[in-house]
């Protein structure tokens, strides 16, 4: 089991190491500089930026348990990661995140938003826009239903840019929320039985109209009316007899 996760750890690190690399690569013949050297001081604007990203992934995190038991199309997406990944180490599972947090905000914020925002006459907007669209594309959805989770990378993408965008622009404010978004996500999803996960809240039911109302009243009380008789013919079938003698009596003595 340990080397089927180690194992997963490398692909991961098959696919984000090349996205690092090719991040680096953009940014340079950009001449951006180092994306990585404007770390900000903790005091100051920089304390507020960390202060904001960890409140964004806090809302991303208390929102997944309750859209998981709210939308089918939640659910089955954990579920599908479940599957994929089976049960993961601590350890596995902060290396993950770090390689796809680093890897992704380095491409996607780090690069690709302010070469769009360039090509966009530095409009910050069009970089953030354009950079969001192409962080959603990066997430297709596993199946038709899982759509949902594409529109989700795409408003989480437009958070992320602005973090970035926040002067002074670094990756650290970024790269904290989304660490934490998926460090925490999959600690979730990797290590609980997903099927033990109490099922949607269903929709109360709607009213009925008035006439609606009354002709189930009426249906109802027939019903009744029909059983008390045949209870009645069961507990004492002397008496139905009795009265059809009765009758058969009358109807003689009408003649």
């Amino acid at each position: 089991m340990a080397e089927r996760s180690s194992g997963k750890v490398a692909v991961a690190a098959v696919v984000y190491v090349p996205m690092l690399l090719l991040a680096l690569a953009i940014n340079s013949i950009a001449g951006e500089g180092s994306m990585f050297w404007a770390i900000p001081s903790p005091i100051g604007p920089g304390g507020l930026q960390l202060a904001a990203a960890v409140t964004l992934a806090a809302v991303v995190l208390l929102s997944g348990p309750f859209l998981a038991r709210r939308f089918p199309w939640a659910r089955e997406l954990e579920r599908e990661f479940r599957r994929a990944l089976g049960r993961l180490s601590g350890v596995e599972i902060a290396a993950m995140a770090l390689l796809s947090s680093v890897a992704e905000e380095a491409l996607f914020r780090g690069a690709l938003q302010p070469l769009l925002t360039r090509i966009g006459g530095g409009s910050v907007v069009v970089g953030v826009l354009a950079s969001s669209a192409i962080f959603a594309l990066a997430h297709p959805p596993l199946k038709k239903e899982l759509r949902p989770w594409t529109a989700f990378a795409f408003v989480l993408g437009l958070f992320l840019g602005a973090l970035y965008a926040w002067e002074p622009a670094n990756l650290l404010a970024p790269i904290t929320t989304h660490f934490l978004i998926n460090f925490v996500n999959l600690h979730r999803i990797t290590r609980i039985d997903l099927d033990d996960r109490p099922p949607a809240r269903r929709e109360p039911a709607t009213e009925l109209g008035e006439e609606e109302a009354q002709e189930l009243e009426e249906e109802v009380e027939a019903g009744l009316e029909d059983a008390v008789f045949e209870i009645s013919d069961h507990v004492d079938p002397s008496a139905s007899s009795e009265g059809s003698d009765e009758d058969e009596m009358a109807a003689k003595s009408d003649d």
